[in-house]
């Protein structure tokens, strides 16, 4: 029987034909792979503006100053780093920890 668990702690890597010219293009923050995924990006969602960033915390940092958003709670699993909720501790928000399921990895809803 084959193992349905979706690995905690190993990401998913696809193949990549072009993943060479991009890792060694020296413009991997912002350069001309950036542009080109966010044009296929705003196509395929059929919007005018799409913005990527390079982590989950910078885009995080980003929704909440663009909406404003300076106090609240905010529940979170202590699985995560600390990329993911620092940005909204900074912004002036409470996190709140709940459990995670052990079968799915997802937050518990009765812990929440």
């Amino acid at each position: 029987m084959r193992n349905s668990m979706i690995p905690l702690f190993m990401p998913y890597m696809p193949e990549l034909p072009e993943l060479d010219d991009i890792l060694h293009s020296g413009a991997l923050a912002y350069g001309e792979w950036t542009k080109k995924f966010e044009n296929a990006l705003r196509e395929y969602f059929g919007v005018p503006h799409i913005l990527v960033t390079n982590t989950f915390g910078n885009a995080i940092t980003i929704t909440l100053k663009s909406l404003g958003i300076y106090e609240g709670n905010v529940i979170a699993s202590p699985m995560g780093c600390l990329d993911s909720t620092q940005p909204y501790v900074t912004n002036g928000m409470e996190v709140r920890w709940a459990d995670i399921d052990a079968h799915t990895g997802s937050l518990d809803p009765d812990s929440v």
